[in-house]
Order: structure tokens, then C-alpha cells, then sequence
């Protein structure tokens, strides 16, 4: 019944391939779904569902489809999170492969269960159709049956029943979305009962729980720690490469764009994107280094704890630098070419780096790494809700615009290609640049939206359209080139 009643909020709700208010219906259906499937729910993981679904409540405020696209799969990990039990490493590391392994059991186990049952009941007589299932297929068959009737007696009751009934394309949406939905319940669902029964409280990374009655010989052989010997040489040699680095980049800090604009410096996008390039390499090396040594690194002695804050500490305050220095090479590149959406995900992505390097900090002070999962989880969901609160497309529009208004150059091509977020800045150009990025909203737009797809984003816009529509006049002259989606690195104009 539970998998039944997600199917049906994805058929009657489940933009599917738009945005709208139905994503945030949906994902509170199946909420719901998620508790009346665990007897005894837990405070912590109704408190990421809850999350989740404040995720997919983007689709109902911003109308940028790639925005959405971000929020749902971080709703959809945090699903698995909140359905599997427990937030630790293990958990948040399996979590991309826990819904789909999820949907193939329950299956398995509904097909084995009907294979088992055999054609006989338990009591030996034949086995009849669920209850649920039975009543709707009864239901289906004399609707058709009385609907078909009453339709050939009157044709004024048939033209009704016409305009009631849905299209083929409204049809095959509900289809879809019973069939994605009632998949991704029915793995919420099994994954949340299965999950109860073999749950167990998290352990600390490093710190294993010694079994009642057992030796803590025994544990020690089950996972060995790193002696210094073993990891120090790694760290202390990646702290001295890495304060190498960073001397050479501060150098360049102080002469923003004279470094840029020197004919022997890097251009632009080879200045931003190389400090980009170098931050994921760096992140993934210390994030990688910290964890293994966090997990690891043996701090039985107060000389081994030393070593463990003093060598890794260095090595994440290293990489907040050079954090740093990425912001910096980023925002020389805005302030002369504008945001355009990589851009401002580059910057999104460092924001949550850095607070990812200040956590793992933390946490090595005090030698406890077992809130760090919730951190990264609590850091990911914090920086995309910002993300949606900014308004991304209206903020690249803003930058673009703004850079037109200081010296006269408009990419009113890249401008042509935003969402309906950002109908109020492009509002703001002179015409003919008005009208020309605004005509494709105002054909997107012509239409009004179903009840699932109403957004708060594209009713504003189609409000400002009404009241200020684009100008035949300016459509002709409007290029005829449409943008070819590259992010140009320009050196200097």
C-alpha cells in the first residue's frame, strides 16, 4: 500500500521532465511513506528527510533546470541516509548505490515471495490477488465500462469526459512518474525495514568498540594502527611540497591583474582555471591523506597525538590557502568577464571545500572525527541551499549586465540562454537587448503552467512579460546566432 500511494503522487504530481511544485510533493509524499514504514522513527533521519525535501522544494522556487537537477540528487543521497540508518563514513560512501540496490531486492524478495506462495493460499486454497490490487483493477474496468456508456448516450456528457480526460502526453507523464516513483518508494521502503533490524550505533574511526567479553588483543588484529613511521614520512614531505606551493602563490596575490595583464602572465581563464585545477587536486589529497591518518595513525602516546595535530593540521591550513588563492584567481576572472553558471559552481564548490578543510581542522584538535560525516553531508546541503537562495541565473545575469554597463561589451547570447530566474535583470538593458533576451521566455512562457509545474521563478517572469512584453520593433534586430554554450577565457576584453 505504501509503494501504491508514492505512485500515485508521482502520476498525479511528478513534473518529471520540467520544473514545478510537484518535485516537493512528491519528495514529502514519500517522506511520509519513509515513516509509515519505520515503526519507531528516529528524530536524526526524519530530520534529513526533511532536508530532502526542502531540496526539492527548488523546483518550486527557482526555474533554472540545472539547479534542480543539483538539489534532487543531494535530496536523493539524503534519502538513502535517511532510510539506511546511521550517518557514518560507510553510509555516506555506499549512499549513490543504496536506492538502486534497493528497488532490485525489494523486487527480488516480492517475486520470491510470490514464487514461494505458489497458485495455492496458505490454507490450501487458491492464491487470490492482494486486496489493493484487486480493488483498483475492479475499479478501472467499471469506470471504463459505465464511462464508455454514459459517453455514447449523450454527447454533451462525452465532450465533458474529453475535456476532462488527459492527453497521450499528460498520459504517459502519470505513467512514468507511477513507475519512477513507486520504484523509489518501494527502495525507500525496503531499505528503511531492512535497515531496522541490522542498524548499528557508528564507531569511532580509529577508536574501535571492544565486544563484551572479548579481548582487546583481538580488535587490535582485526584493524592495526599506522605507527608514526608509517605515515609521517607521507605527510610531513606532502606539508613541505605543499608550503612550497603556496610561497609561490602568494606572490602573486599581491599583483592581481598586473600579473594577469602582463604579457608574459597567463590569460584569464588560464589563471582561474589552473588555480580551479590545482584546488581539486589538492583537495582530493589532503581530504584523502586526512582521512586515511584520522582513521589510522596510531595516538596511544601524547608524543603520537603532537605528531597527528601538528603534521596534518599544517597540511589542512596549507590547503586553506591555497583555498584562498582559488577565490582570488576566481574573482579576478569575474570582475572582468561576469559569472557565468561554471563560474559560479566553481565558486560554490570551493566555499564548501573550505569548510570542509576548517572541519577536518577541528576535528584533529580534538582527535574526534566521528561528526565528520555529518559534517560533509550538513556543509553539502548548506552550500546548495545558499546556492537557490542567490538566485544563480539572476546573479549571472546581474555580473554580465553590469560588465556591459562599465565598458560597453554584451554577451546577449549567453544572456538569450537563462532561465525565467533571470527575467528582472535582463529587464534592465537598453533596447534592443532587452527584447532580444527576453523572446525566448516570452515563447516559454506563453502557455500557463499545470498545478505540478507552477514555479515562483516563471510566474514572476511571465507577470513582468505582461506588463512589459518584448518589442517587435527590437526582434529585428536581434543576431541570428544562437549561443554555442563555450565559456570563453578572453585575456583582456
Amino acid at each position: 500500500m505504501l509503494v501504491l500511494i508514492g505512485g500515485l503522487a508521482g502520476a498525479l504530481a511528478l513534473p518529471l521532465t520540467g520544473v514545478g511544485l510537484g518535485w516537493v510533493v512528491v519528495a514529502a509524499t514519500l517522506l511520509a511513506v519513509v515513516v509509515a514504514a519505520r515503526r519507531r522513527a528516529r528524530p536524526g533521519a526524519i530530520g534529513v528527510g526533511v532536508l530532502a525535501v526542502l531540496l526539492a522544494g527548488a523546483g518550486a522556487v527557482r526555474a533554472a533546470g540545472w539547479l534542480l537537477v543539483l538539489c534532487l540528487a543531494a535530496a536523493l543521497l539524503l534519502a538513502s541516509l535517511a532510510a539506511g540508518g546511521g550517518l557514518g563514513w560507510p553510509q555516506l560512501l555506499r549512499s549513490p548505490l543504496v536506492l538502486p540496490a534497493a528497488a532490485r531486492d525489494s523486487l527480488l524478495t516480492e517475486l520470491g515471495a510470490r514464487r514461494d506462495g505458489g497458485e495455492r493460499g496458505a490454507d490450501g486454497g487458491p492464491r487470490l490477488p492482494r486486496p489493493a490490487v484487486l480493488g483498483w483493477a475492479v475499479a478501472l474496468v467499471a469506470v471504463a465500462v459505465f464511462g464508455t456508456l454514459l459517453a455514447a448516450a449523450d454527447g454533451i456528457f462525452a465532450d465533458v469526459l474529453r475535456d476532462l480526460l488527459p492527453g497521450p502526453g499528460e498520459l504517459g507523464r502519470a505513467a512514468a512518474g507511477f513507475v519512477v516513483t513507486a520504484l523509489l518508494a518501494a527502495a525507500l521502503v525496503h531499505r528503511t525495514r531492512t535497515s531496522g533490524a541490522t542498524a548499528h550505533p557508528p564507531v569511532e574511526p580509529g577508536a574501535p568498540a571492544v565486544p563484551a567479553g572479548e579481548p582487546a588483543a583481538t580488535v587490535a588484529r582485526t584493524r592495526r594502527m599506522l605507527l608514526p613511521g608509517e605515515w609521517v614520512p607521507t605527510v610531513a614531505l606532502l606539508d613541505a611540497l605543499f608550503g612550497i606551493f603556496v610561497v609561490v602563490q602568494v606572490t602573486t596575490w599581491f599583483r592581481g591583474h598586473e600579473y594577469v595583464l602582463d604579457p608574459a602572465g597567463p590569460t584569464y581563464a588560464e589563471y582561474a582555471r589552473g588555480g580551479f585545477g590545482q584546488l581539486l587536486a589538492v583537495a582530493l589529497l589532503t581530504l584523502g591523506v586526512a582521512g586515511v591518518v584520522a582513521a589510522r595513525a596510531a595516538r596511544d602516546t601524547a608524543r603520537r597525538r603532537l605528531l597527528l595535530r601538528a603534521l596534518g593540521g599544517a597540511l589542512c591550513l596549507f590547503a586553506l590557502v591555497v583555498v584562498a588563492s582559488a577565490v582570488t584567481r576566481m574573482a579576478l576572472y569575474v570582475q572582468a568577464y561576469g559569472f557565468t553558471r561554471p563560474r559560479l559552481l566553481a565558486d560554490a564548490m570551493v566555499l564548501w571545500l573550505g569548510l570542509l578543510f576548517v572541519a577536518i581542522l577541528v576535528a584533529g584538535v580534538r582527535l574526534r572525527s566521528r561528526l565528520l560525516p555529518q559534517v560533509v553531508v550538513g556543509s553539502a546541503v548548506l552550500v546548495l541551499c545558499g546556492l537557490v537562495a542567490v538566485n544563480p541565473d539572476a546573479l549571472v545575469a546581474r555580473t554580465v549586465i553590469d560588465r556591459y554597463e562599465h565598458d560597453g561589451h554584451l554577451d546577449a547570447a549567453y544572456l538569450a540562454v537563462l532561465s525565467a530566474d533571470a527575467a528582472v535583470e535582463l529587464d534592465r538593458l537598453p533596447e534592443p537587448h532587452r527584447s532580444c533576451a527576453l523572446v525566448h521566455l516570452a515563447d516559454e512562457l506563453r502557455e500557463p503552467d499545470p498545478w505540478y509545474a507552477v514555479n515562483l521563478g516563471r510566474a514572476r517572469a511571465r507577470a513582468l512579460l505582461a506588463e512589459r512584453p518584448p518589442l517587435a520593433s527590437s526582434l529585428l534586430l536581434c543576431p541570428a546566432a544562437p549561443y554555442d554554450g563555450t565559456d570563453d577565457g578572453q585575456r583582456g576584453g
